[in-house]
């Protein structure tokens, strides 16, 4: 899975954060979706600047040919970054 974040926000983002990769039966975030993975950062993401994930991602054996699933990105998941304006 291959995701970018993009920081909108007037000033650089800095400090320690994580990004959660969930399954969900719908393309909304809810506390039922199933955690896949995560990955953490450290350090500053300035104004206007991005990154870009990458990870491996196993889907659970339940997940069969005919259901269709969403993966959904979460970025900063603990509300750690703290967000101006």
């Amino acid at each position: 899975l291959e995701w970018s974040v993009i920081n909108n926000g007037s000033a650089d983002a800095v400090g320690s954060w994580v990004d959660r990769i969930y399954l969900s039966k719908d393309n909304n975030f809810d506390p039922s979706d199933l955690l896949l993975k995560e990955r953490k950062y450290d350090g500053v993401l300035s104004s206007s600047g991005s990154y870009l994930g990458l990870l491996d991602i196993d889907l659970p054996i339940e997940v069969g040919d005919e259901d269709y699933r969403y993966l959904l990105v979460v970025t900063d998941a603990n509300k750690q970054i703290k967000e101006l304006g």
